[in-house]
């Protein structure tokens, strides 16, 4: 009977560790990061009357510098492309309070909302971009 009981117990450990397992590792669906997400730091520059924003651009999914990004400040000509390194820098901003818009090709695009551009200081905002789902072209389409 101990027998019997030891590798009935025995048999429900194994059982019990692989059902956590099962649970505790992400489907390849769950990695992938579903949203665009940024931070925003200041640092002070110098006394000039305008003030910039710097940062980095990166993919949300491997950490990847993403080149030639656009960074627009909404409602202006203001902007610029991040470089092959994923940063970026807008000099000559006027001071207020602004919404960036960040996107490129093959990304979720996201607006960071609320920026304020003080003179004289940097506004560090640094981007994570989600990659966007890829839809398959209907039959028939495609570069021929």
């Amino acid at each position: 009977m101990k027998r019997l009981s030891s590798v009935t117990l025995c048999f429900f450990v194994v059982l019990q560790f692989a059902c956590s397992l099962k649970h505790t590792q992400k489907s390849e669906e769950e990695k992938i990061p579903k949203y665009s997400s940024y931070v925003i730091n200041y640092e002070v520059s110098d006394s000039s009357t305008t003030g910039k924003i710097k940062g980095k651009v990166i993919n949300a999914l491997n950490g990847e510098a993403v080149k030639y990004a656009n960074i627009v400040l909404d409602g202006t000509t203001i902007g610029t492309v991040s470089d092959a390194n994923g940063d970026y820098l807008i000099e000559g901003i006027p001071p207020d309070t602004y919404d960036v818009w960040i996107s490129d090709i093959g990304y979720q695009g996201i607006t960071a909302g609320d920026i304020k551009i003080e003179a004289g200081k940097i506004a560090i905002l640094d981007i994570k971009l989600a990659p966007s789902k890829s839809y398959p072209l209907p039959k028939g389409w495609g570069i021929y």
